[in-house]
């Protein structure tokens, strides 16, 4: 998308693939299949049975409530051996757009420039950092 630059998506695309990822290398994968292929319907259709007998059978408010203290960080990939820099601006949909805006104008000359010019590095996390005690340790950028 953006030439000489990497580019992370994050949306309903990568979502879908990572739990297909999760679901068809869980150890219970085979069983899942087997059984839901018994049945005459997708292994998706299945779970969703299992968490609707879930929610009845533990008296859940409703079905998101079932995760309501769960927590998962899934890390499968990750950017190991790389300095992964936030950008201080939340907004990144907005800060893209302004970078690309300030390109298209001539404010700035090329993407490297308005990215240097209007981003501001936020939070740095070092590889080096993580550990077993902490794999998600975050710092601050130097001042």
């Amino acid at each position: 998308m953006l030439p000489e630059y990497w580019l992370m998506e994050g949306g309903q695309s990568s979502t879908g693939a990572l739990l297909d990822y999760i679901i068809e290398n869980h150890v219970a994968s085979p069983l899942l299949a087997n059984r839901a292929a018994s049945q005459n319907i997708s292994v998706f259709e299945l779970l969703n049975k299992i968490l609707e007998s879930m929610v009845q059978d533990l008296n859940s408010r409703f079905l998101a409530a079932l995760t309501e203290d769960i927590h998962v960080l899934p890390d499968f990939h990750g950017n190991r051996g790389f300095s992964i820099v936030l950008p201080r601006e939340s907004e990144s949909v907005l800060l893209g757009a302004a970078i690309l805006g300030a390109v298209a104008s001539k404010r700035h000359s090329s993407l490297s420039d308005a990215m240097k010019a209007l981003n501001v590095a936020g939070q740095r996390t070092e590889d080096k950092d993580r550990g077993p005690d902490n794999p998600h340790q975050q710092q601050r950028p130097p001042q």
